[in-house]
């Protein structure tokens, strides 16, 4: 059998379906007809000539075939409920300190239906942003530390006085080396006690080089206060000068100096000394730890940020890594009381009506409540409605999402409204041997239609214009119709076939519950037969009595 033939078939034999289980239920109406009409027949005898036994038998109506149009559709019918429903709970507890909620109002998404009192989730933010801060400030201070053990140099200038060698442990606090300048150098001389009262800072001075008896100027940078005696029982004071050399060092050369008074007088110093480096500064370890690494010697000219020394301290990395686990546990207690204040304000999940409403300004809510009394108010989107409808599984394949549905309202004085497909659940459901499939249809903007009306729906699969077309239940089993011919003592080689009519093989398209497209096989204007005991094909006793 072709392809084409077991599509056909399958059209009738959908109908046949359809109508399976309403037979079922009428078949005790049948078999008592059946009965009536075999006590007709033996009461009454056979009925006079070929013609005359055939339309006892049978009582047809006659249908033309015309030009029209078929709306191909599926038919369901359902019950309407709201798109979406949220009952509004409580997660917290505490007094309704703010209430705008309606019933029957409107509401967005988002817009606030009540506040609860928060003091007491306040309370827990603020000490746990105090526990942030905390943790913050360790976190960092024990980073800073770990930062630290690199000691760098906080100026330009040559290593000097560098103690610290590799395995040593220092630690906050402790020098490590002094940075001097490249062209400064200081000495400190003694000048007798009565002449030393007349040098003053910012004075002239000549110190002499005596090694080779050569001559530099310098400048007083201080004047102690303080008396020394020496040894030979003389009370002198002592004097810092300083000198800048451009290209060539002082460092421990041995001079004596002359300081010129602000009144001209020169005075000589009761001393030589030697000549020291101006220390720009002290570099100091600012961590704990046992030094890993020298990297510098003394003498040698660095630069201000370079790496002086690298220190070790395993303890620092652990406490790190606590402090950093503490300061996430502090942020995640914040957050998590941050978003329970949010619950403190019951705002909208939706855009909708205000269904229901439970609770009031001043009342004392609890998520402890039951489940029934727990429910502070209901939203729901009126916007859409839907509703379920099962579509057999003949059918299933020709129903698309999107596709458009006319629904009509019996209780809206028939009403048509236009849907849409919006969900097609591909799991079937089988009872008594037929299988279905729910499909959802959604419609919108029809504020009158409430959850609960029943629905006839009409899903639009396709439409066709201006076809043949006879009624569904002409075409018999096969593909066949009786049709009309010129001569009424016309009897087809089926013998089954009424006097006067012809059985024809007919090509059929689409079709809906009502029509069917007739392809070939007829013409616009021809009488076809329909039993009307059986409203398709001619009685067949056998197949009843199976059913």
């Amino acid at each position: 059998m072709s392809t084409e033939s077991i599509e056909n078939e399958n059209i009738i034999e959908k109908k046949r379906r359809i109508e399976k289980l309403k037979k079922k239920k009428n078949r005790k109406k049948i078999i008592l007809l059946l009965l009536i009409l075999v006590v007709l027949f033996v009461v009454n005898g056979p009925l006079k000539g070929d013609k005359d036994q055939v339309n006892a038998k049978f009582d047809y109506e006659k249908v033309v075939a015309d030009i029209g149009d078929i709306e191909v559709v599926v038919e369901g019918k359902g019950v309407v409920e709201e798109n979406s429903v949220y009952n509004i709970s409580p997660s917290v507890n505490g007094e309704i300190v703010e209430d705008y909620v309606e019933v029957g109002q409107m509401v967005n998404k988002d817009d606030l239906l009540y506040v609860i009192d928060s003091d007491d989730i306040q309370a827990s933010i603020s000490t746990a942003k105090l526990a942030v801060e905390q943790a913050n400030i360790s976190y960092n201070n024990i980073k800073k530390q770990i930062n630290d053990l690199k000691i760098v140099a906080n100026d330009s200038g040559y290593v000097s006085d560098l103690t610290v060698t590799k395995g040593a442990y220092v630690t906050t606090n402790s020098p490590i080396c002094n940075l001097v300048e490249t062209n400064q150098y200081e000495v400190v001389l003694q000048f007798m006690n009565a002449a030393a009262s007349q040098i003053r800072v910012g004075n002239k001075a000549t110190l002499t080089y005596m090694a080779y008896l050569t001559t530099i100027d310098g400048t007083v940078t201080n004047v102690s206060d303080r008396t020394f005696l020496r040894d030979d029982g003389s009370q002198v004071s002592e004097v810092t000068i300083r000198v800048s050399t451009t290209g060539f060092g002082l460092n421990n050369a041995i001079v004596k100096g002359e300081v010129y008074t602000d009144v001209g007088t020169l005075i000589t110093s009761a001393n030589t000394a030697p000549m020291l480096g101006v220390t720009n500064n002290m570099v100091k370890a600012k961590s704990t730890g046992t030094v890993q690494e020298v990297h510098v010697k003394n003498g040698d000219y660095v630069e201000k940020g370079t790496v002086i020394v690298t220190l070790e301290n395993v303890d620092l990395a652990t406490s790190l890594s606590n402090a950093e686990i503490a300061l996430k546990n502090a942020k995640n207690s914040l957050t998590n009381a941050e978003k329970q204040l949010d619950n403190y304000n019951i705002k909208s999940p939706i855009t909708g009506m205000v269904a229901y409403k439970n609770n009031k300004l001043g009342d004392i809510i609890s998520n402890f409540q039951s489940t029934t009394s727990k429910v502070m108010v209901t939203i729901v989107d009126n916007s859409v409605k839907k509703f379920a409808m099962e579509v057999d599984e003949l059918d299933i394949a020709k129903v698309k999402v999107g596709q458009d549905v006319i629904i009509t309202i019996d209780a809206l004085d028939g009403k048509e409204y236009t849907g849409k497909v919006s969900n097609i659940n591909t799991i079937g459901q089988s009872v008594a041997g037929i299988t279905s499939y729910t499909v959802t249809v959604e419609l919108e903007n029809a504020p009158e239609i409430y959850a609960g009306m029943n629905v006839d729906a009409d899903i639009q699969i396709t439409s066709i214009h201006d076809v043949m077309r006879v009624p569904l239940s002409a075409v018999r089993k096969g593909n066949v119709v009786y049709k009309k011919v010129a001569d009424e003592a016309y009897q087809d080689e089926d013998s089954s076939v009424p006097m006067g009519y012809q059985k024809v093989k007919v090509e059929i398209g689409q079709n809906n519950s009502d029509y069917i497209e007739i392809v070939s096989g007829l013409n616009e204007g021809d009488i076809v037969l329909i039993d009307k005991l059986t409203q398709s094909g001619i009685l067949d006793f056998s197949h009843m009595a199976s059913e």
